[in-house]
């Protein structure tokens, strides 16, 4: 099973392929540094569209919008989430979202985690042959976060 998960943001999104045994596949962060909306989000839509071509994810995992005092941040995040999410439905794979609370809560057991947090239990808990942006442990982490509840809801089923 592979999983592909994505850390969204305009300026950097960090993606990352593993499979069911946290060993990591593919790690990138896609950048967007100057540009309209439009020629930053089509960058964004064509990177994510080259990689599921190239790994064919089984699921894809995004993390969830949380509140924002800034609206025009907010509305900037779902437009980069809603060009990811277009590409996905196009290959036709299954969507999941988590949040990023949920995420911290995973790997730190603390929702209100940091990123350095973040990024020290990724390290522990996958095999790292580079180092890796601090997007790309965030994309990481939501796979071994999606991973970890996959893996609880079949425990708690049987």
């Amino acid at each position: 099973m592979l999983i592909l998960g994505i850390d969204p943001g305009l300026r950097a999104s960090g993606v990352a392929v593993i499979d069911h045994n946290y060993e990591i596949k593919f790690t990138e962060t896609l950048y967007t540094e100057t540009g309209s909306l439009s020629e930053r989000l089509y960058i964004l839509y064509e990177g994510i569209s080259k990689i599921l071509d190239d790994w064919n994810p089984d699921v894809v995992v995004i993390e969830s919008t949380i509140y924002y005092r800034n609206v025009k941040t907010a509305l900037t995040l779902g437009a980069v989430r809603g060009a990811f999410l277009l590409a996905v439905a196009q290959k036709g794979v299954e969507v999941a979202e988590i949040s990023p609370t949920k995420v911290k809560l995973s790997l730190t057991g603390q929702g209100r985690a940091k990123k350095k947090q973040v990024a020290y239990m990724v390290k522990n808990l996958v095999k790292l042959n580079r180092e890796l942006t601090e997007h790309e442990f965030d994309a990481v982490g939501v796979c071994i976060a999606y991973l970890r509840n996959l893996k609880n809801a079949i425990r708690l089923r049987r």
